[in-house]
């Protein structure tokens, strides 16, 4: 097994937010986000798709992304942007103080923290076939699903299957676009996927390359309804493409310091492991 030496403190460090989908009122919304960001030095770096047009945002950087735009080559396009060696990836909704607190304190164990959307509990029936299902996992396959289940939907669930078992992916929700990242990562990563799928291989292309994932505890819906999925029509499409054919940027090593150089495709060898 790998021996990991422990990864160096990011605290003090500032951040570059990331929004891959507008927010509804981007200016007040974002604006007091930002001046009550909870963990110090805050927010350095604002990454948008279109023009905002508020004098008070630090740093603000436009990638531009036009309607119908493939998701995966603009947030790679925008992850190599981001100045900051932490990385706040949100979409639509910005998460609570608590939440990007306790993803802060995360990133100091790993290069990817993941904070999974709202989802119902499992009934007794359900509890009792995860039960099951990780008793067989753990001794015969020696793997263990999440410890905090959660029922994301039939459609959600088959995905969540899919990315564990296909590109083993860690956490209960890979799909989640809340997620906290080590700025050394975004050159390796190299998203191909044009719809939601993009945050499953951002997990898969991590986990592949040797990066270490956590995953804060899944919360319940108040309301016993799931939020709506991100998947879009094309997801089944890019997951049978990026297991076809991956392609990664940079080189990257988690037992050494990031390779500098020209972008490099992994060798063909190494991505049919994936």
């Amino acid at each position: 097994m790998p021996q990991y030496e422990p990864l160096p403190k990011l605290k003090g460090q500032p951040f570059t937010l990331l929004i891959a989908e507008p927010l509804g009122e981007p200016e007040a919304t974002l604006g007091q986000f930002v001046a009550d960001f909870p963990v110090e030095p805050g927010i350095a770096q604002i990454i948008y798709p279109h023009t905002i047009e508020s004098p008070s945002l630090p740093g603000l950087t436009v990638v531009a992304r036009e309607p119908g735009e493939p998701l995966g080559p603009w947030l790679s396009q925008a992850l190599v942007k981001a100045d900051s060696p932490r990385v706040l990836m949100v979409a639509g909704l910005l998460p609570t103080a608590e939440t990007v607190k306790a993803m802060a304190e995360k990133l100091d164990l790993a290069h990817l923290v993941l904070a999974p959307r709202p989802q119902k509990p499992f009934g007794v029936l359900g509890l009792g076939l995860h039960g099951v299902w990780g008793f067989f996992c753990r001794f015969a396959l020696a793997l263990g699903p999440a410890a905090e289940p959660r029922w994301p939907g039939m459609g959600g669930w088959c995905r969540r299957f899919a990315a564990h078992w296909v590109f083993g992916v860690p956490g209960n929700d890979p799909e989640t676009p809340v997620r906290m990242l080590r700025g050394e990562m975004v050159q390796a990563l190299n998203l191909q996927s044009a719809g939601g799928f993009a945050w499953v291989e951002m997990g898969a292309k991590c986990t592949f390359l040797g990066a270490l994932i956590e995953e804060l505890p899944t919360p319940k819906t108040s309301s016993g309804q799931n939020l709506p999925a991100l998947s879009g029509p094309n997801w089944w499409r890019d997951f049978r493409a990026l297991a076809s054919n991956p392609s990664f940027g940079k080189p990257w090593n988690p037992h050494s310091r990031p390779v500098e150089g020209d972008l490099a495709e992994v060798p063909k060898s190494a991505q049919a492991a994936l």
